[in-house]
């Protein structure tokens, strides 16, 4: 198992290696922030440093690993999955290159999710096509888009339209083209159209939230006469 170690005081550089085959390549990551009170790092601006040799195979998936990097939460869960894209990178050249979009595809996901918010962004699956992003309603409430990304995403513009998948009453069609678009990327259009679908819900929402705390007092006065009894 992979594990990171510490090559300075300041615990700004970390150095590990990853076993391929019958081989071994260091790996280092740069620009960590450790938080001496917490014991916490930031990755947000970390860098991977890569052995030559290891560092020419996993070229064409280097958007990949700097999109994990930025992710990550600490070092020990970065060096799991970094061991797991290692794996996956260096099996045939072939069927990995069909597997994964192009490096123009993950520019533009980098761009974009830099512009909504990284914050914003609850999951994405491991070849990139799909992701759920977060949003509130007017009450606060917060709900989830998943968008499926098309295959061509990585044309400029809007010229792809995304599906949608929502938890409301009615399915989400976005509007494509979008008409006078305030909006420079694919991503933001799509959780403005999303936070305007979720105004014709409200009070739909509200009469549920009602229904759950009418539930749930009287669940709570049927656990109290049973504790009574």
């Amino acid at each position: 198992m992979m594990h990171f170690v510490p090559e300075d005081a300041a615990r700004s550089t970390f150095r590990g290696y990853v076993r391929v085959d019958n081989d071994e390549f260091a790996v280092r990551v740069l620009g960590v922030q450790w938080d001496c009170k917490t014991g916490r790092v930031s990755l947000e601006s970390a860098q991977l440093d890569v052995e030559q040799a290891l560092a020419t195979r996993l070229k064409p998936h280097r958007a990949t690993l700097k999109l994990r990097l930025a992710q990550a939460s600490s070092l020990a869960g970065f060096a799991s999955e970094f061991e797991e894209l290692v794996a996956i990178c260096c099996r045939n050249a072939t069927i990995t290159q069909k597997a994964l979009p192009s490096a123009d595809y993950y520019a533009r996901l980098m761009t974009e999710l830099d512009s909504v918010g990284w914050n914003r962004l609850r999951h994405l699956s491991d070849d990139l096509r799909t992701l759920e992003l977060e949003t509130a309603d007017n009450a606060g409430r917060k709900h989830i888009v998943r968008v499926v990304l098309p295959l061509d995403y990585e044309a400029p513009g809007f010229q792809a339209k995304s599906e949608c998948l929502v938890d409301a009453p009615e399915g989400l069609e976005l509007q494509w083209p979008p008409r006078n678009s305030v909006h420079t990327t694919l991503l933001d259009e799509v959780l403005q159209q999303f936070e305007r679908f979720l105004t014709r819900f409200q009070t739909f929402w509200d009469v549920l939230d009602a229904l759950d705390a009418a539930t749930s007092k009287w669940i709570q006065r049927i656990q109290q006469r049973c504790w009574e009894n």
